[in-house]
């Protein structure tokens, strides 16, 4: 299972199908939103392709249940949400315009998890009727988009290129989306474009499409009042998903929201989600998707989010993608949101909390736990760079039947550090006091030093 915690060591996940959906309307550029083909202008850019394995960017569905990956849509990325995701996500949605991109997809990749970066308002503009087309300037902000990000920008470190939300419903030619699609391939031809759709994208699609354009077709639908694996609307839908986009992958979005006016309108209670996620689930392996997606992590305006639903909610999408993701997940006696700073040892056995206090301001807070090897780990408190307090959890059962804790601090604060065995729930906690500020005056001798701070003799 992957580490909760920041892994020092940049692992990747080899050989990663999928992709999660981030979408967004026009309007409000989110994720999982709400006719003659014609060659592509050039846009001259060397294809980087000499760094990636050689094989087809497009693959047949899987038949059966392979999910693989698990991803939330979002309103705002920054690194605290990537630490807050890490416990039960494998993907992470970007925008293609964020300012600091190239440096959120390296940390999101320190954490084994992939970008889905979303590129829907770099290539096309809406007019009030919501109808689309390709910008007159998008080759260029295509080109300065490579540019500017194509170190951070590999088959290890973005899963898909979120190309276009509900491309059928606030229409775009045919033509344009074959365009920027192309443009995409040209430059990362074994990284995968997506889409999600509404039902009325589905039954306003072509009937046939151009076999590369998208390599992912996602699917969303929201406020259901039953159980989507039964319910016959969106069962329909489904077929039509399948249908429609053959030959190509698919991710199923959950219903991880709440709006008065969507969900209450039709009857549904927040606490009515908990069990959504896990009939989502069932609904993404029947159909062989390679990830589930849900919708979304911060709130709209009007609606809640994942993040202010009830506890119960959370734990169950938490639940199922720590499951699909491989991934250690919140232990039953924690806060489900407050996991970004823990650390996992031993395969997820151990749960490592640290936190801090400051004697002479009474500030305090937790450590952000940073895993080093199977056994062992950092923390720090202020910044990655500097490091606080490390700790090390061996295996001495075959000498007194025990686990053993070592663990050291390196600052001038309080700090207590607690070990939870996650399969049995026993907790061992640790106090250690403030270090030894005064042990060597600036302007003493080593003699006068000494003698001023007398210390055991070192063994010889």
């Amino acid at each position: 299972m992957s580490n909760l915690a920041e892994p020092l060591s940049n692992l990747t996940r080899i050989a990663l199908l999928g992709t999660m959906i981030s979408t967004a309307t026009p309007a409000t550029a989110s994720l999982f939103g709400s006719e003659n083909q014609r060659q592509p202008p050039a846009v001259e850019l060397s294809s980087d392709s000499s760094a990636q394995p050689e094989e087809s960017a497009a693959t047949q569905p899987i038949v059966g249940p392979v999910v693989m990956d698990f991803g939330i849509a979002l309103l705002q990325v920054d690194r605290a949400t990537i630490r807050q995701l890490a416990p039960f996500s494998s993907l992470v949605d970007i925008p293609w315009d964020h300012p600091e991109l190239s440096e959120l997809i390296t940390y999101a990749k320190s954490y084994d998890m992939k970008a889905l970066v979303s590129l829907h308002t770099m290539f096309f503009e809406h007019d009030e009727s919501g109808a689309g087309r390709l910008r007159s300037d998008a080759s260029q902000r295509w080109r300065s988009f490579v540019e500017t990000h194509r170190e951070s920008l590999g088959y290890g470190t973005v899963w898909a290129f979120y190309l276009i939300d509900e491309p059928f419903w606030n229409p775009v030619p045919l033509s344009d989306l074959v365009i920027a699609n192309d443009w995409v391939k040209q430059s990362f031809p074994l990284i995968r474009t997506m889409t999600s759709m509404n039902r009325h994208d589905l039954e306003n699609a072509p009937e046939e499409l151009p076999p590369d354009l998208f390599d992912i077709a996602g699917y969303h639908a929201y406020a259901l009042a039953t159980d989507p694996t039964i319910d016959p609307e969106y069962q329909y839908y489904l077929r039509l998903l399948q249908e429609k986009f053959s030959g190509r992958d698919f991710v199923i979005v959950a219903d991880a929201w709440w709006s008065s006016h969507r969900h209450g309108t039709a009857g549904i209670e927040p606490l009515q989600l908990v069990e959504r996620a896990a009939q989502y689930r069932r609904v993404a392996e029947d159909i062989g998707a390679i990830a589930l997606g849900a919708f979304v992590w911060q709130g709209l305006p009007d609606a809640d989010g994942l993040r202010d639903l009830p506890e119960p909610v959370q734990r169950e999408y938490l639940r199922v993608g720590s499951e699909i993701s491989d991934r250690c997940g919140v232990p039953a006696s924690s806060d489900p949101l407050a996991g970004e700073n823990n650390l996992f040892l031993h395969d997820c056995r151990f749960l490592i909390t640290v936190h801090w206090r400051d004697p002479d301001t009474e500030q305090q807070g937790q450590g952000v736990g940073v895993q080093l090897t199977k056994d062992s780990g950092v923390f720090w408190f202020f910044e990655p760079s500097n490091i606080e307090l490390t700790v090390k959890l061996l295996d001495g059962r075959a000498h007194n039947d025990h686990w053993w804790v070592f663990w050291s601090h390196m600052t001038s604060l309080e700090v207590w550090l607690e070990v939870t065995d996650t399969t049995n729930g026993r907790s061992v906690r640790y106090f250690q006091p403030e270090a030894d500020t005064a042990a060597f005056p600036e302007d003493a001798s080593p003699t006068s030093a000494g003698e001023a701070r007398p210390a055991a003799a070192i063994p010889r």
